[in-house]
């Protein structure tokens, strides 16, 4: 067994090295010595965990096929550090379970536009040279250990308290790569029991003033009578057009008056002195992939982010619809691949017929030109403006509502002039250097990210310069916000990571305001329908499914704002409720003057069951179709009601459910079905499937494919016994389901372990709308 386990432990040793000292090259902390110090404490951790897998295997460590096996795997291992390194410098979070949720498709995308080669990437195998090097010249002197009972000991480390005045980011550099992807995969593999949608409902409903509607609908309420920016604007008859710039990675900690020592957006910051500005301002994730939802609709996440649904968005309404039903037309701009993180679903969804994204999309066929394109991520800020003149020049007249994603302030970090703008952004950061040492150090570390902002900046300067000779100026609502924190920078505690400026601009405006009460992404479109109804009186639905509030507008600090965060990894494990932020399953007492925690914890078990409540409720109506009711006219298909006593046998892999075949085109499927369930393990892993299937010769074309965790569906009605419900929305867009297609339900066990389930009075319709 030693002669495996030493050259892995002094592998993995100077792969630990190599991966500390990359990191701190890369990124600045302030507790880099702590960090070091539990960094070592969580590899022996591992180490040890590895020891006592190969002591268990040692019997047949001799057999050759055996013996190669375990090489290759603790080769992959020590080969995933170094990729989860590389990964960590550029997102400042390692590497998820997420990663096997993308199709290879989509991996080879993000493959594609994130790499850019490193210096430190000629590293990637030394690690594995040195294993197995030692592998051969270590056979002899290797018996000379008889260390056996201090690696035994190593994982009792694990009990060996993280310092708490590490921050989230800086907790992260320390931790064993390999455990937290498997702490990942089993909290995927074996999620927690949520909490049930009855008392979720009562728990939500509760935490917030509301009048609620029916209770099959947990977020349905009559939609607000207040409209807090009817006083701010001075509309005229003409509707006005609406620009959304969302900025990539705007970040309050480095914009506007209330940034940290220096601010590196003053363009922005100028604007805002004639905008209602809102320096308390929150996102609601860490990446992209939620800004659309959360800004254009108030939408729950989902399991993993709402635009991720795709081809089963539940039923919901969005300020893009509603504006669109009463006369705007509508454009969503984006640099890079509007298919990454579902985006041009979404907007397509909400009601936009034109996506101008980079070259492999609209741009291909068109007057715009791509070919001067230099970074892999996408086009830079400067030409996704420019590019977007000729689109509206040549529209005709009519409010419009136009949504910019830009790019540049992502990760590689690649725009025109970065000389120039990296010289603005080191002579912002010398002013800072006397004043404030440790922020010096740490923004002098990031002077390209930084001067990303003054690059944006400048662009934005143009766009408003050259927008304000277009006859509609006057006429224009431009709102200005970013999509998160900038990822790549470590952010000091944990709501740090979600601060992000917003500000409304427009001639409109009877005067400006600086707004210091806490808002957030979801409150955008409850107030902008608030606004529009209130002087337009285009009529909203009086029953609203918005998380978010009309706006906070107070001009002191306040935070009455409750919200479910969604992490990179896609999780939603941050979560505030008014003073109090929940980290995981640890609570926090905010500032009551400003949006940041304070360090100790608290015990307030009323916060963490709100927490659960809130991602029961966010998974639920997703899953169920339960946002709000449909107006659509509905055509039954197929039904089937049977009164059946089934029991699955033990151990089987798959049970069928439903088995049908598809009777007529449609654009939207809805599949309800309903049943009881004994005899279920709270620790079951099946899945519910649903398929559709063509044979074609010898060949299966698989037209759909979508699964739940059983255990995410189940409603306990008494003890061992549960009720399924699920309302599964599939659309046709795209997926080329035809008449003559299989379509299957059925449940999936693919660990192959008990599921030996007693069925009980199985219903099920199938409708497809009429629009």
């Amino acid at each position: 067994m030693l002669p495996l386990f030493l050259p892995f432990f002094i592998a993995s040793v100077v792969g630990k090295l190599i991966e500390l000292a990359i990191i701190f090259s890369q990124h600045h902390f302030e507790h880099a010595k702590t960090i070091f110090g539990v960094a070592i404490i969580r590899e022996s951790v591992f180490i040890g965990m590895i020891f006592w897998i190969l002591f268990i295997f040692s019997p047949i460590l001799y057999k050759r096929w055996f013996r190669a096996f375990i090489i290759f795997l603790l080769s992959a291992v020590l080969f995933f550090h170094v990729i989860s390194t590389f990964y960590f410098v550029m997102t400042t979070e390692p590497i998820s379970v997420l990663l096997l949720g993308f199709s290879f498709g989509e991996m080879t995308t993000i493959a594609g536009d994130y790499f850019v080669f490193k210096s430190f990437y000629l590293l990637a195998p030394v690690s594995v040279l040195i294993f197995w090097i030692s592998l051969r010249v270590g056979r002899k002197w290797w018996r000379k250990w008889r260390w056996n009972l201090v690696w035994g000991l190593l994982p009792l480390c694990a009990f060996v308290p993280i310092p708490e005045k590490l921050s989230i980011t800086e907790k992260d550099v320390a931790e064993n790569k390999t455990l937290y992807f498997l702490e990942t995969l089993k909290k995927e593999l074996l999620p927690g029991q949520l909490t049930s949608v009855d008392e979720a409902t009562l728990d939500y409903r509760a935490s917030t003033d509301r009048n609620w509607g029916s209770k099959n609908y947990p977020f349905l309420h009559k939609k607000p009578t207040s409209a807090s920016l009817a006083p701010f604007f001075e509309l005229v008859d003409e509707p006005p057009n609406i620009v959304f710039i969302i900025v990539e990675s705007l970040s309050s900690p480095y914009s506007g008056k209330q940034a940290e020592n220096a601010s590196f957006t003053p363009f922005l910051d100028s604007l805002a002195e004639h905008s209602l500005y809102f320096p308390n301002f929150l996102a609601t994730a860490q990446r992209t992939f939620a800004v659309l939802p959360s800004a254009l609709g108030s939408l729950p996440h989902g399991k993993r982010g709402f635009s991720a649904l795709k081809n089963n968005y539940p039923i919901f309404y969005s300020l893009p619809e509603y504006l669109f039903e009463n006369g705007y037309e509508g454009t969503f701009f984006y640099g890079g691949h509007a298919a990454f993180d579902d985006m041009n679903s979404f907007v397509t969804q909400t009601g936009f017929t034109k996506v101008i994204d980079r070259e492999e999309f609209n741009y291909e066929g068109t007057s715009y030109q791509t070919s001067i394109d230099p970074v892999p991520f996408g086009v830079g800020d400067r030409a996704l403006f420019q590019n977007s003149w000729e689109e509206l020049d040549r529209r005709p007249k009519g409010p419009k509502l136009d949504v910019y994603l830009t790019l540049s302030m992502h990760y590689p970090f690649i725009f025109e002039e970065q000389e120039y703008y990296r010289d603005k952004a080191e002579k912002i950061i010398r002013t800072v250097e006397y004043s404030n040492k440790p922020m010096y150090s740490k923004m002098k570390k990031y002077t390209k990210e930084l001067s990303s902002f003054l690059y944006t900046d400048d662009v934005l300067k143009e766009f408003f310069k050259n927008y304000e000779n277009k006859e509609e100026f006057d006429n224009t609502i431009f709102i200005i916000m970013g999509d998160h924190m900038m990822t790549e920078i470590p952010q000091k505690d944990e709501v740090e990571k979600y601060r992000s400026p917003f500000m409304i601009y427009s001639p409109l405006l009877k005067r400006g305001k600086q707004v210091m009460a806490v808002n957030t992404q979801l409150d955008i479109t409850p107030s902008l329908l608030a606004l529009f109804e209130s002087h337009y009186k285009w009529k909203v639905p009086n029953n609203v499914h918005w998380l978010g509030q009309d706006f906070d507008t107070l001009s002191s600090y306040r935070n009455e704002r409750t919200v479910a965060f969604m992490m990179n990894n896609r999780t939603m494990k941050d979560f505030m409720h008014q003073g109090y932020f929940a980290d995981g399953n640890s609570v926090h007492k905010m500032s009551d003057t400003g949006l940041f925690v304070v360090k100790e914890k608290i015990e307030n078990p009323a916060v963490i069951e709100l927490k659960n409540a809130y991602e029961s409720l966010h998974r639920h109506v997703v899953f169920s179709n339960s946002l709000r009711p449909s107006f659509q006219v509905k055509k039954l298909i197929i039904e089937s009601w049977e009164p059946i006593e089934d029991t699955i046998p033990e151990n089987s892999e798959y049970f069928s459910l439903i088995n049908t075949t598809i009777p007529s085109n449609f654009e939207t499927a809805e599949v309800s079905m309903e049943m009881s369930i004994a005899n279920f393990s709270p620790n079951d892993g099946s899945l519910l499937v649903f398929s559709v299937t063509k044979e074609e010769a010898d060949t299966t074309i698989v037209r759909y494919w979508n699964k739940i965790m059983v255990k995410e569906l189940l409603q306990e009605t008494e003890e061992g016994n549960y009720s399924l419900s699920v309302n599964h929305r599939i659309m046709n867009n795209g997926l080329h389901i035809q008449p003559g297609d299989q379509f299957s339900v059925y449940f999936w066990n693919p660990d192959n372990g008990t599921m030996n389930y007693r069925l009980s009075k199985k219903n099920f319709r199938i409708y497809t709308h009429e629009n």
